[in-house]
This record gives C-alpha cells, structure tokens and sequence, in this order.
C-alpha cells in the first residue's frame, strides 16, 4: 500500500476490503511545488480557457457491458493543451477511494430502490434551510447546513450520529458543497465569503482559493479534488451577495500551482461537479442537463463538454461509484437518476422532495447518504445500501 493510501485508510475514507498492497496505484503528487490545503494567497490566472477540441465527439468510451472503471482520453489530433509539457501528471489511475474490483454489473437490485430515512434528521436541522454537501469523512458523515435568515444565508458543518441525529461540528462554515483533498483534508465551497477554505472542525478555517482576477466568487457550490490537488468547482449565484461580484456564472479550475481558470461560461447556474474514478472525465450539472469533459493528464479540460445522460433537469448534486455509475440528484424530482458511464439510464433510488446531494460512506463505502429538503418538505438525512462502493463525496 503506498503512502497516499495508507493516509486515507487511517482517515476513514477506504472501505477495509481496499488495503491489500496491490489495491491502490502508486501515488503521483510528486511536485514539490503542488499547492496545499492550507495555504492562503494564492495566485488568479488569466481566464483565456482550457484545452479545446474542434470535435467534441473524439472520444472513446467502453462498452456498455464493461463491470469496471471507464477510461477516455481525448484525441491528440484535435486538441490542444494550455498547460505545461513539462509539468507532472496524473489520471487514468483508479481513485485513491476505491478498491481495484472488478465490481458489480450494477449497483441496484431492482429498477428503483428506496432510501430510508435516518433517525433524529428531521427536526435537528430546523426549518426554513437545507442541508448539503455530504461527506463521509474520518469515519463519520457530514453536512452543510444552511438556512435563509439573510443573505449571504449562514451555514454551518454538522456530524451525523448514528442513531442519534446531528452535533455541530464547525461553527459559522458557510459552506454548501464539502470534498476532501488530496491531503486528506476538509475543503468546501464557502458561500459567504466566496471562496474555497479548508477547515479544521471546531478549530481555524483557511482560505484555499480566494478570487478570480481580483474579485470574489459568487457562490461557490460543488466541488471534486483530483489526487494531483487539481480543484474543480461551480460559481453559481443561489445563495451569493447581489449584484453578483463575478459578472456571469461559471466553472473554474485550480491547478496545483494555484493558477485559477474559468473554463466554462454557458452554462447558466452550473451546481454539481464530479470526477470520474479514473481522473480523467469531469461531470458538471446545471438547470439544463450534464455536461462531460475529458481532462487531460495534467488536468486541464477539454472543451467543449459534450451532453450526458437524455432528459434530465434540475440536477443539483452529484457523485460517482467506483465502477464509474453517475448519481444525479434531480432537485424537484425527489430521485436519483443512476446513470452508466455511457449515460444509459440503470435506474432511480427514490428519495424526498428538495433532493440536494449525495456521497457513499459507511464500512465498506457501499452506503449512499442522500441529503433531502428541510423538515416541512422532507426528512433531512436519507440512506440507501448499494452493490458497489463510491466516493465519499
């Protein structure tokens, strides 16, 4: 087991069944100059774009009756890459997160699944808020909450207790989406100060990612870390200051040297991000649909996105097994859409009205933690158990 692996083991987030020596592939954060968590400071780039490609179709996907992780790489011919040649990379390797399989052919016993409701999550939250952001991390689930006395609306990071409800676990967050990075530590979209912080529960709180050409965020909302430190987040306007301080709302990229790059700008309200197992696909959601993007090695985006999944709105938050199955929170339709990485629908785990968020946890990462609307509209905390393990967040 390489030492990223064993890093996370002893934090919660590998299921048990994940530490044999062959399971996790070698670590690849091997630049010392690699941005961290905790530091403060950190450089705008310019916004002039990612990697473009003049056929949004070159890419490669497997095939649908594939049981592992997908694996798609842009086409060199039509691309064109902003990043160093020289600069290190990583993807195409399986995630720090997740066994190597081969997994289940899918991770739902029947067409539609219903989650359960977890006791005392109904009325620990209280009223007139919502909770987000899920993440399973050192062992135990945790969420934003948020609710809307004022604008920005204050938040606050609460820890689920099995068979007891929520504790307060960081005062004041003003968080929405939460992840983990490739430190190990806690990172969230801050929604009251526009940037991205890392947060060291009921201690200090530090900025990670401050602004953009000089001005705030919006609203940072969801947010995926790869295993090189590389941040993807969404800036929509629900819960930010107006006017709103960015002037359109947009998806950004932080590479490891902290350079900022606004990638993504037609999408109006973008809100969940994911990775793909593998590193190398990123998945955004919006009022309109899914969009996916191939990444390059180093991590820069292949734009255009190309549409994924038919028929979908209202997609809030996302997340993705370790078989490379996407989970999409469909918001005003009270379920989960399951899709297969060539964005066939599988099925639908059945939830409750506001539907936010998702993230697997538990023992062996195969429990789906589901964040529904406030009490008068639905239960707050919701379970459902799976086939196949997923990220925690």
């Amino acid at each position: 087991m390489n030492a990223t692996a064993q890093r996370f083991l002893l934090l919660g987030l590998l299921p048990a069944f994940a530490c044999r020596d062959d399971d996790m592939p070698a670590s690849s954060g091997t630049d010392a100059t690699a941005t961290t968590s905790g530091s403060a400071g950190l450089t705008t780039g310019t916004g002039d774009g990612e990697t473009t490609s003049s056929d949004p179709t070159a890419e490669t996907e497997e095939s649908p009756d594939s049981i592992t992780t997908s694996s798609t790489t842009a086409d060199p011919d039509t691309t064109t890459s902003d990043s160093d040649t020289d600069a290190p990379t990583t993807g195409g390797e399986q995630s720090m997160f997740c066994p190597e399989g081969p997994f289940a052919k899918t991770p739902l016993l029947s067409k539609t699944v219903v989650a359960t409701v977890l006791p005392g999550t109904s009325t620990s939250v209280g009223v007139d808020g919502l909770i987000e952001g899920p993440v399973w991390f050192e062992g135990s689930l945790y969420v934003s909450h948020f609710w809307f006395s004022s604008s920005p609306h204050p938040s606050e990071i609460l820890r689920y207790v099995d068979g007891v409800g929520f504790e307060l676990a960081q005062v004041d967050s003003g968080t929405n989406g939460l992840a983990i990075d490739h430190e190990g530590m806690l990172i969230g979209g801050n929604q009251a100060n526009g940037t991205i912080s890392a947060y060291d529960l009921m201690g200090g709180i530090t900025t990670v990612v401050e602004d953009f050409e000089g001005t705030r965020f919006n609203s940072p909302n969801d947010l995926a870390v790869r295993s090189d430190g590389t941040i993807y987040f969404s800036d929509p306007n629900y819960q930010g200051p107006q006017p709103m301080p960015q002037s359109i709302t947009a998806v950004y990229r932080v590479a490891p040297d902290g350079t900022v790059v606004q990638f993504e700008t037609s999408l109006e309200q973008p809100n969940g991000v994911t990775l793909s197992p593998m590193e190398d696909v990123l998945y955004v959601g919006f009022p309109g649909g899914i969009r996916r993007y191939d990444l390059m090695p180093d991590g820069s985006v292949v734009t255009p996105g190309t549409e994924f999944g038919r028929g979908l709105s209202n997609i809030d938050g996302m997340t993705v097994d370790c078989a490379g199955n996407l989970y999409a929170t469909l918001f005003s339709e009270a379920r989960i859409a399951v899709l297969d990485p060539e964005g066939t629908e599988l099925g639908s785990v059945e939830v409750a009205p506001s539907l936010t968020n998702a993230a697997f946890g538990g023992p062996e990462g195969r429990t789906l933690f589901i964040t529904a609307g406030n009490p008068e509209q639905g239960d707050s905390l919701y379970s459902v158990e799976l086939e196949i393990p997923g990220i925690p967040y």
